[in-house]
């Protein structure tokens, strides 16, 4: 009889547990390897996403940068010289505002039908064997950028070409205006371009020729690797633009989870309950460390630009008849403070401001995020635009006080936009992004304004602004400003005993302009000197006309910017206008403002000279500063002129002024009579103005209840009149 043979228990649960091994080693690995491709898979759509969009953002960039050389072209194309102007005239004119041009143009020039080109620069050259003037005038294209780059004749600079074509008067094209931009100045675009560790790009044009090629990489070595190429084409050039970066599967990402993978399956061979704790752990911890990278900011916390938006987008719809408001707020000269106060101290401010933001967030209920750098964006459900803007202007307000307390000084400004509810079908985040973005870019460097809104006036602001930045020096020679004068009435005779001179402007393209459109944006740019002077001249000569032909005469106020801050240089100027005419000192009042960025010793020492030369000096706006009372103690001003604000902000709808604003200006006119000034009010309208301000003993008044700003022959007829 045969034995029968027994399997030991021992061996047979080590069979079992071998086999139970192998079985659930088979499941980790499918697992783990299903589970790893998946995260691949999705690192990947977002590597090709984040590349798309930094490629997306070039492509942008370099068409505005394009379309800014258009516009600073297309300044130079003024109908009213070019299209019944000679080729030497209108070489003449190139030369003439040289100095005027684009700082990356390197010239702009003039090309005729024949293929003769006038340079800014006084060269000339025959360009006749180019296509690229050609085609502009074959095609007739509204403008065009050349197809590659150029090396100039003369300078042997590289360069590209942008045109566009000069008409005549009957709208036939006579010829080509065309600028020379640098190639170096399309580089700037880039310096500040970042990949990770490894990337390239590249504009050219559709020969594949190089127009700007940039590698950031320590090395050119990842070019022999395997690559991802995307391409855009940009607007209004015949170039695209490429990126390149590693393929995905030779980044370092892919490498960490590929090496993290075969660590998994190794583990799993050792011991599979511990692979599978491991495996679990580290699958969630990858998981969640993409996740919260995808979510929160790593510095600061805060909701990244992704997150943000995605988040917006969902209230946007969960709301759609609500109001909301989006403010986008970075600090002014931040690169200084990195390059300065190192990247540790630029940090810390980040961590500092995103603490005050924080707060703001939470007590308005907003949401809010890091967009990138120094860069916040708030975004907040409202009530109404109005309350919104309060309490925005309380926030900034203690916001302001409290940066105070950091030891690197710290300026802020805001770009807002608002979405009121009837648009959201249209209107994206990123959109509103967008918009903030560039309201806050209307700023610029301004120090006085600290933020702007976006609305549909603003881009018509900023395209008048960049008219008359444009125009004004042309509008000067063209004698396009003129002068009004506004009498000034002496309340005991009801006569015209002075008046104000302001001047104003009428375009030839848009016409009478206020003063308020183009005196602030001149006081930034410095060219209400040049206005100042050129009124000056206008004044001294229609007085010295009027004693001439022995027209009646009154004293002349003349406004002195505030931005005159040399005293001896305005002084000097002043003087040699004053004694090319022949009149008195005694017809000449200045205006002077308290706000002035002179000092007080400063303006002290511009009074005690124009006293010195016989005029006398008045003190604009006085009481609208916080210092009227000290400047006047130091200033010995002879007037004392107060702003129609005065009567404005105390006048009710019956042209009353409430009693405590009577009691306040009395208290001012009864100052100024006992130190020996004259009173003058500006903007007084009615009779109630008027019969309070003679129960006050004020001495002159000037507004429209006398008289608008009059023109020359006008303003005489009604010193005449008497």
């Amino acid at each position: 009889m045969p034995k029968k043979h027994f399997i030991n228990p021992n061996v047979a649960k080590l069979i079992s547990s071998s086999v139970i091994t192998v079985i659930m080693m088979t499941i980790v690995m499918i697992v783990t390897d299903t589970s790893i491709k998946k995260i691949n898979t999705k690192t990947r759509t977002e590597y090709l996403y984040n590349s798309q969009n930094i490629l997306d953002g070039y492509s942008k960039a370099v068409t505005m940068q394009i379309e800014t050389y258009r516009t600073a072209l297309h300044a130079f194309n003024v109908p009213q010289i070019l299209a019944g102007s000679t080729d030497e005239q209108i070489f003449d004119f190139l030369k003439r505002y040289q100095e005027k041009l684009h700082p990356d143009f390197l010239h702009i020039y003039f090309t005729n039908l024949n293929g003769f080109s006038y340079f800014s620069d006084g060269s000339t050259f025959n360009l006749s064997a180019s296509n690229h003037y050609k085609s502009i005038i074959n095609l007739n294209l509204d403008f065009k950028v050349s197809q590659s780059l150029i090396k100039t004749p003369l300078s042997n600079r590289t360069v590209f070409i942008i045109s566009e074509p000069v008409y005549d008067k009957e709208h036939k094209i006579k010829g080509v205006l065309s600028a020379s931009v640098l190639h170096s100045s399309m580089r700037k675009i880039f310096e500040d371009f970042h990949l990770g560790n490894k990337g390239k790009i590249a504009v050219t044009d559709k020969n594949n020729n190089s127009i700007i090629s940039i590698l950031n990489s320590e090395d050119e070595s990842f070019i022999q690797d395997k690559t991802l190429t995307l391409s855009n084409d940009i607007e209004m050039t015949p170039w695209k633009i490429i990126l390149t970066v590693r393929d995905f599967q030779k980044t370092d990402e892919f490498k960490y989870q590929q090496k993290h993978k075969l660590m998994i399956f190794f583990i799993a061979i050792i011991c599979i309950i511990f692979l599978i704790m491991l495996e679990t752990f580290l699958l969630n911890f990858f998981q969640k460390r993409q996740l919260l990278a995808t979510l929160y900011d790593p510095l600061t916390n805060l909701w990244t630009r992704e997150n943000f938006e995605n988040e917006c987008e969902k209230l946007l719809r969960f709301f759609p008849k609500s109001k909301f408001m989006l403010i986008e707020c970075d600090v002014k000269g931040f690169k200084f403070v990195n390059q300065n106060y190192t990247e540790t101290k630029a940090d810390e401010m980040i961590l500092f401001l995103s603490r005050i933001f924080s707060r703001i967030a939470s007590k308005h209920k907003g949401y809010l995020c890091r967009n990138f750098a120094d860069h916040f964006t708030l975004f907040i459900k409202i009530k109404s635009v109005h309350a919104a803007m309060n309490n925005f202007k309380e926030e900034i307000q203690r916001i302001n006080e409290e940066i105070k307390s950091f030891e690197i000084p710290i300026h802020l400004k805001y770009g807002i936009t608002f979405q009121l509810g009837k648009t959201h079908a249209k209107t994206t985040i990123h959109n509103m992004i967008n918009q903030a973005t560039f309201a806050k870019a209307s700023i610029k460097d301004n120090m006085i304004v600290q933020y702007a809104l976006y609305n549909s006036k603003l881009l018509n602001k900023i395209n008048e602004e960049r008219f008359i930045e444009t125009h004004m020096e042309q509008a000067l020679e063209n004698e396009e400003f003129f002068v009004l004068y506004q009498p000034k009435i002496d309340l005991t005779t009801d006569k015209a005993v002075g008046a104000e001179a302001l001047v104003r402007w009428y375009s030839s393209e848009h016409g009478l302009m206020c003063p308020d459109k183009f005196i602030p944006l001149f006081e930034r740019n410095g060219f209400i000197q040049k206005l100042d002077f050129y009124v000056y001249d206008k004044v001294f000569h229609f007085l010295q006309n009027c004693l001439k032909n022995n027209h009646p005469v009154v004293p002349v106020s003349l406004n002195m910017s505030r931005y005159h801050n040399k005293p001896d240089k305005f002084m000097h100027e002043f003087m040699a206008l004053f004694n090319k005419y022949s009149i008195p000192p005694s017809l000449i009042e200045v205006e002077i403002l308290e706000r002035s960025v002179l000092d007080s010793s400063s303006l002290k020492e511009i009074v005690d000279r124009l006293h010195n030369e016989g005029f006398k000096v008045a003190m604009d706006d006085f009481g609208s500063g916080e210092s009227s009372l000290n400047m006047l103690s130091k200033i010995p001003v002879d007037i004392l002129k107060f702003d129609r604000d005065f009567l404005l902000s105390s006048t009710d709808e019956t042209g009353r002024i409430d009693a405590e604003s009577a009691d306040f200006i009395e208290t001012l006119v009864g100052l100024g009579r006992r130190l020996k000034k004259r009173t003058i009010f500006e903007g007084v309208e009615t009779q109630q103005q008027i019969d309070f301000l003679k129960s006050i003993n004020c001495d002159q008044v000037q507004g429209y209840f006398y008289s608008k700003p009059l023109a020359e022959t006008d303003f005489i007829s009604y010193i005449n009149l008497g």
